[in-house]
């Protein structure tokens, strides 16, 4: 499992949180953030303007500068503190532990429509928090393969239970379906999500191994291949269609749509749908002789991309997917149409990102939260550095958010 968690230990956390040089796109103007009774919260006030906002939201953990957290030599004896930005200023400051159901753990903090979502596991129970104030309790064991949130304000949430291979889909805590043994496509950490929104119903697609099953408003269907022999590889709808990819006895992908098959070229078993800047793509892996190269087949055109890194978190900025490999030395990478590789924008040495969460943009230029051990983390816009934050720590989550003008 592509799960970027480094099981950092407990860290203690000196000094106070300082600002941030905000980027020059402009003030916000939303308010508040939450009602957490455990973080200090801070009002940004609001702003009239008559084009919408662009806020993006950062999540950090902020630990002592002498402390190398890339080591973990407290072995988790200490506590940390997760801070919540809003254009560069902090708005909540949360201190990890069970009171604030909040781990200072990479790969446990979620940023969706400003709001922090994080995950607790101890003692066999999993708890869900928003903002620091108790969201969820499962009473049992796992961790989240994904979390989705509705525009009603309805939460679902897929948890695995990896003692039992369980999944279990859940709406605002309530069991809606419990698969008893299942790995879902996609998720937390594997560079793509697992439940999406189709004509409003909540839709994602496991595997138990052998065959593949999708769920939509948690009914599960059995998705069989068209051809004996053959394998389904991965199940999507979109507007209501069903979109399968399928792969033959003799390794051939296909796409079938609308009823209808189109061979893949050049593309094997092991395939799986990635939606990135509003279109459909193939995930190909990587390209034979060439194992640095990404391949992505467009499943509107069929045309085929290439990017940078083998094991690369995918993003997208201005329509186009764009490329994070996240092994020294660092390097984000445009598409290019020919299996030369991607254009890399940037690139540094020491530097790390630790899942796909960390991954934005603004307009038509990628925003990434970088972290380097025994240094501070900073934002990249493109190619350069638009922020730093004043300590030692790491990123874990960034996000966008467009806020129209009349909110």
């Amino acid at each position: 499992m592509k799960r970027f968690v480094l099981i950092l230990g407990g860290i203690a956390l000196l000094l106070s949180c300082e600002h941030v040089d905000p980027l020059r796109w402009g003030d916000s103007r939303n308010g508040k953030v939450g009602t957490g009774t455990i973080g200090r919260l801070r009002d940004t006030g609001s702003v009239s303007a008559p084009v919408p906002d662009t806020v993006v939201w950062v999540c950090a953990v902020r630990v002592p500068d002498s402390y190398d957290w890339a080591r973990d030599t407290a072995d988790g004896r200490f506590p940390a503190e997760v801070i919540l930005y809003r254009n560069y200023s902090p708005v909540l400051i949360l201190q990890a532990g069970e009171a604030s159901a909040c781990s200072h753990i990479p790969g446990t903090h979620h940023i969706r429509g400003g709001h922090l979502y994080s995950e607790f596991s101890s003692a066999g129970r999993m708890r869900i928090g928003r903002d620091g104030s108790p969201l969820l309790d499962f009473g049992e064991g796992g961790f989240l393969r994904d979390l989705l949130s509705h525009e009603d304000g309805s939460v679902y949430t897929l948890a695995c239970n990896p003692s039992e291979g369980s999944l279990t889909l859940r709406k605002d805590g309530q069991m809606v379906v419990r698969i008893g043994k299942g790995r879902s496509m996609g998720g937390f950490g594997d560079g793509s999500p697992a439940l999406y929104f189709d004509e409003g119903s909540c839709c994602f697609c496991f595997s138990d191994g052998v065959s593949l099953f999708s769920v939509r408003d948690g009914s599960i269907s059995a998705v069989i291949p068209p051809e004996p022999g053959g394998k389904a590889e991965d199940f999507r709808y979109k507007d209501g269609e069903a979109m399968l990819l399928w792969s033959g006895s003799d390794g051939r992908c296909h796409l079938r749509r609308s009823g209808k098959d189109r061979y893949l070229m050049n593309v094997s078993a092991g395939v799986h749908f990635v939606e990135k800047g509003g279109r459909f793509y193939a995930d190909a892996g990587p390209v034979w002789g060439l194992w640095d190269q990404r391949r992505l087949v467009c499943l509107e055109d069929y045309s085929t991309l290439y990017l940078k890194g083998r094991d690369c978190w995918l993003g997208a900025a201005g329509g186009e997917p764009f490329a994070v490999q996240p092994r020294d030395p660092l390097s984000v990478s445009r598409p290019r149409p020919n299996p030369l590789g991607g254009d890399i924008i940037y690139s540094e040495e020491g530097a790390m990102v630790f899942t796909e969460e960390c991954l934005a943009s603004i307009g038509s230029e990628p925003l990434i939260g970088v972290s380097f051990p025994g240094g501070r983390p900073h934002m990249v816009r493109g190619s350069r550095v638009v922020a730093e934050f004043p300590f030692n720590g790491y990123i874990t989550a960034v996000e966008t958010q467009i806020i129209p003008p009349s909110l």
